[in-house]
């Protein structure tokens, strides 16, 4: 004997269901014929206003799971590797810094192949918020990132998001870069005498410069103290080239070095350049 029976699912919410189909005999005993998992989707044929997918959404819109053990009640963590426990790493230009982290779901189990999402924003005024890595989760649900080393000073940010399609994360981290600015200074020649000159040249690293060159300060010293003699602007690529004549008879012996100031529209901080030494006679 068979039997067909009809279920509309549209008057179930969509998502994953346990489906369960009974027979009784004229006794009343009950026999299981069905017992299975079924996911219904109905309502979901359409992305909601706005392209927002997340937690709440139809699972045929969110696709698949981001990772085993994919929770919308995830935790993220983030922090610097190495030295200090705090949200703040300030460090020098080209200096290699990594970051490490953990995806847990509740009860701490471990996300593992789990995307995760980093983003930065430069600290200069105007700057954008632009997608910066991508990274993965390994079986413990722990991750690590290593940043570029011309990154710039910036707020970062860790977004994860627990299903394939989501446009809202389900947790986020976030950390802050301070670098200071990088300046690289050639002087020649590195022997002079009264009435002599000499060139200074060199590069300051980074980017964005700011519109029409970034503004440098030439300091020297012959003792403890550095004083600014001259003010000086890079081009478009940061580089720059200045010249001194020595108005004093040595003999002595000068320390030169270049500032770069910090200023509103350059993601660095303040920053001095390597000492150069000149001999005048």
């Amino acid at each position: 004997m068979s039997d067909d029976l009809s279920f509309d699912t549209a008057l179930a919410p969509d998502g994953s269901h346990l489906l369960s189909v009974q027979l009784l005999d004229a006794s009343g005993n009950a026999t299981t014929i069905l017992n299975r998992q079924v996911t219904f989707a109905n309502h979901g044929a359409s992305v909601p206003a706005g392209g927002a997918i997340g937690p709440g959404s139809p699972l045929a819109l969110r696709g698949a799971a981001n990772g085993t053990n994919a929770s919308d009640q995830a935790t993220l963590t983030a922090r610097w590797a190495g030295r200090g426990t705090g949200k703040l790493r300030t460090s020098g230009y080209g200096a290699k810094e990594e970051i490490t982290g953990r995806l847990t779901a509740p009860g701490g189990l471990p996300i593992s192949g789990a995307s995760l999402n980093v983003y930065e924003t430069p600290a200069y005024e105007g700057a954008r918020t632009v997608p910066l890595a991508h990274t993965s989760t390994g079986p413990t649900g722990a991750w690590t990132v290593t940043l570029p080393r011309h990154a710039s000073s910036c707020a970062l940010r860790f977004e994860y998001r627990s299903h394939v399609n989501d446009t809202i994360p389900v947790t986020t981290a976030a950390l802050t870069l301070r670098v200071h600015a990088g300046i690289a200074l050639k002087i020649a020649p590195r022997t002079s005498s009264v009435g002599g000159t000499i060139a200074f040249s060199g590069t300051l690293h980074g980017t964005p410069i700011p519109p029409g060159g970034k503004q440098l300060v030439l300091e020297a010293s012959s003792s403890r103290e550095w004083i600014e003699f001259r003010t000086i602007t890079t081009d478009a690529k940061g580089r720059y080239h200045a010249s001194y004549r020595f108005k004093f008879p040595g003999p002595i012996v000068y320390r030169f070095r270049v500032l770069s100031p910090s200023e509103a529209d350059f993601p660095f901080l303040a920053g001095t350049s390597n000492v150069v030494g000149v001999y005048e006679r």
